[in-house]
C-alpha cells in the first residue's frame, strides 16, 4: 500500500510540475505576442506619421509604408497591395529563414 501511495505521489509530482511549466510557457508566450503587436503598431504610426510630415501624396504613401516598415524590420504581407490602404496588420516582422 506504501508503495502505492509513494508511486501516486511521484506521478502526481510530475503531472502537477509539466502543467505548471505549460501555465510559465503560456503566460510567457502571451506576453511576448503583446509586446510584438505593439511594437508593430508603434513603428507604424512613425512611418505614418514621418510621412505626414513629409508630405507624401496619396499615390506614394503605401509605397512610403512599405519602405519604412521594411527599415523597421517588418515586410508588407502578400495580401496587402501596395495600391490599397495598408494597416499595421498588413505587416510582419521579417525573419531570416523561411518555412
Amino acid at each position: 500500500m506504501r508503495v502505492l501511495l509513494r508511486g501516486l505521489k511521484t506521478v502526481l509530482a510530475i503531472v502537477l510540475s509539466i502543467v505548471l511549466i505549460a501555465v510559465v510557457a503560456l503566460i510567457a508566450y502571451t506576453i511576448y505576442s503583446s509586446w510584438k503587436d505593439r511594437s508593430r503598431y508603434q513603428a507604424y504610426s512613425e512611418c505614418q506619421a514621418r510621412a505626414i510630415e513629409g508630405k507624401v501624396g496619396d499615390d506614394y504613401r503605401g509605397l512610403h509604408l512599405e519602405y519604412c516598415m521594411t527599415g523597421k524590420g517588418y515586410v508588407r504581407n502578400l495580401e496587402c497591395s501596395v495600391d490599397q490602404i495598408m494597416l499595421p496588420n498588413c505587416f510582419k516582422a521579417a525573419t531570416l529563414w523561411r518555412w
